[in-house]
């Protein structure tokens, strides 16, 4: 009863405080989503747009245009916040028939390389993230086990590249079939976090160790 009177004294203390100092609560609380701009139309074919800091503070983003027959995976760049894009290129593209590749996640590593992760068919909703120079990409395919529908819950994979990308270690299987969602966090300097969603366990983080 004593602490419970000492709790109910420090809250009362805390807010005559505030009221005699005529601090107005409504304007310090920033849980309102108020629009500050107009729209930017960035391409006016392109879907699946994913935006990251570039090591400048300047944004890097990725998404899927359409050329015709074609998927386009497209890179562009923004040096004021998103009030206007430039454009430097494209990364790949391929028929719509035979490449179904959206949500391309553009990220730059700390030496300045620059690496482009889409969702590819079987291979989707991939997530990769730098571990103190390890590059861990996780994903959803179902090159090995049928998925609930076609890729999705299917098996989560990881792989590394310890080369900024160019060349990436065999498969390990972190969540098996009926698994969604995949993610990774880079834990410290040899080890990763799997992350994912499972059906009948639901969300599910597990800790690995990067080895030589």
């Amino acid at each position: 009863m004593r602490l419970f009177s000492r709790i109910l004294l420090v809250a009362l203390a805390v807010v005559r405080t505030a009221s005699s100092s005529h601090i107005s609560l409504g304007k310090r609380l920033l849980g309102c989503v108020v629009e500050a701009g107009d729209p930017v139309v960035i391409d006016s074919t392109g879907e699946y747009i994913r935006v990251s800091f570039m090591n400048d503070s300047s944004l890097l983003g990725g998404y899927v245009g359409r050329d015709g027959s074609q998927n386009v995976l497209r890179a562009v760049w923004s040096t004021n916040g998103g009030q206007s894009w430039n454009y430097p290129g494209e990364v790949f593209r391929g028929e719509l028939a035979t490449h179904d590749i959206n949500n391309a996640i553009p990220l730059q590593l700390l030496n300045g390389r620059i690496i482009y992760a889409p969702q590819w068919q079987a291979c989707r909703r991939t997530a990769v993230y730098d571990a103190w120079g390890t590059l861990a990409a996780s994903f959803v395919t179902n090159e090995d086990v049928d998925g609930t529908n076609g890729y999705d819950g299917a098996q989560v994979k990881v792989i590394t590249s310890v080369d900024g990308g160019r060349t990436w270690s065999s498969s390990v299987v972190t969540g098996e079939a009926a698994s969604h969602w995949p993610g990774t966090f880079n834990h410290d300097a040899t080890h990763i976090l799997a992350l994912y969603s499972k059906d009948g366990l639901g969300v599910v983080n597990q800790l690995y160790e990067l080895q030589n």
